[in-house]
């Protein structure tokens, strides 16, 4: 259970984390408009190179650390904590789905790395 908690590098998970913290406050930057409305995320993308890069046995603690900040930015704001915990939740399982989606088998990510030159895996990224 401990292998899922932790992630395999911690100065990888941590460098994810910075990214995603920086990104998540151009999110919200960019979704300062009338509506009050996050346009644009750049940290789902960035959470999910790092999580295509990793043992699926490290996704958690990339997943969470992922929550953590997206609350922490959100928190800046004028967003109610329910709003922010929903955004954040919503966006960590948009995440997981592209993830699990775009992730080979555990067995085959031994034999094979994520290639958007390969016009199949390219097809599966843009579904």
């Amino acid at each position: 259970m401990a292998g899922y908690l932790l992630p395999g590098s911690f100065s990888n998970w941590g460098c994810a984390m910075l990214l995603c913290l920086a990104s998540s406050w151009v999110g919200v930057v960019l979704g300062q408009t009338p509506a009050q409305a996050d346009i644009l995320w750049p940290a789902n993308g960035v959470l999910l190179a790092f999580v295509l890069l990793q043992p699926r046995s490290s996704w958690f603690s990339y997943l969470a650390g992922s929550i953590a900040a997206n609350m922490l930015v959100h928190l800046f704001y004028p967003f109610f904590f329910w709003q922010t915990l929903l955004f954040s939740l919503a966006n960590t399982v948009e995440v997981l789905l592209a993830a699990l989606w775009l992730a080979p088998e555990p067995r085959e990510r031994l034999k094979q790395r994520l290639d958007l030159t390969d016009l199949p895996t390219l097809g599966r990224f843009f579904m």
